[in-house]
Formats: structure tokens, C-alpha cells, sequence
């Protein structure tokens, strides 16, 4: 399946992945990183290399969807929430409108709301 992303400037990135479990309100993905980067701000620094993975999930219902990473021994290295506008899956196309704001939570609890 593809996850699609529309940012908030029409443009869009599209990433191959696995689906985990479905329902009707709710969907669980996997993928894993081919494309590494590094999240730097006020009091934060992560890195998601090859070696890490995405557990993500998706609500049709809900203005949000989440991000976990996990490294190679499957170890939380970061949960980042989506604020999002319209969540949908068509023709094996998970697709969300992706907004401005976004909110990293670190394994130790450390909050941080991001803008794009």
C-alpha cells in the first residue's frame, strides 16, 4: 500500500508500506526508513537512520494521526503526532491532509510542538 501526504502546500510524498490492521475508524501501518533525518530544535535532537522503523496509525475520525519510531532492537525513540485535515484509504492509498503543527513526545516524556 501507499501512505500519501498532502502538505499543507499542495504538494505531496508517498512512501511504501504494510498494513498491519484495519477497522472502520482506524488504521495501523509499518514502513521502514529509506530516506534518513534528523529533528534538531530547542531542547531536542533525534536522528531516524535506516536501521529505525514506523509503527504508525491513522483515525478517519479524528484530527490527528501518530508516528512511533523504533530503532533496530525495537527500542521507542520518538512518537510525533500529525495534526491533520481529512484522513483517507482508496484503491490501497492511505492519504492525509498533514498540517503546520505537529507535537514530539520523547521516550523520557519531553513534549515539544513543532511548526513546520
Amino acid at each position: 500500500m501507499i501512505e500519501r501526504k498532502i502538505r499543507y502546500d499542495g504538494s505531496t510524498v508517498e512512501i511504501n508500506a504494510t498494513l498491519i490492521s484495519q477497522t472502520a475508524t482506524r488504521m495501523d501501518i509499518i514502513h521502514y526508513i529509506e530516506d534518513p533525518f534528523t529533528m534538531e530544535g530547542d531542547g531536542y535532537a533525534i536522528s531516524i537512520t535506516t536501521a529505525h522503523y514506523t509503527r504508525a496509525s491513522y483515525w478517519f475520525d479524528r484530527p490527528y494521526n501518530v508516528y512511533r519510531w523504533f530503532d533496530a532492537n525495537h527500542q521507542l525513540v520518538a512518537a510525533y503526532f500529525n495534526i491533520v485535515g481529512t484522513t483517507s484509504f482508496t484503491n490501497n492509498i492511505l492519504s492525509f491532509e498533514d498540517k503546520i503543527i505537529d507535537v514530539l513526545v520523547l521516550p523520557d516524556g519531553q513534549t515539544f510542538v513543532l511548526d513546520e
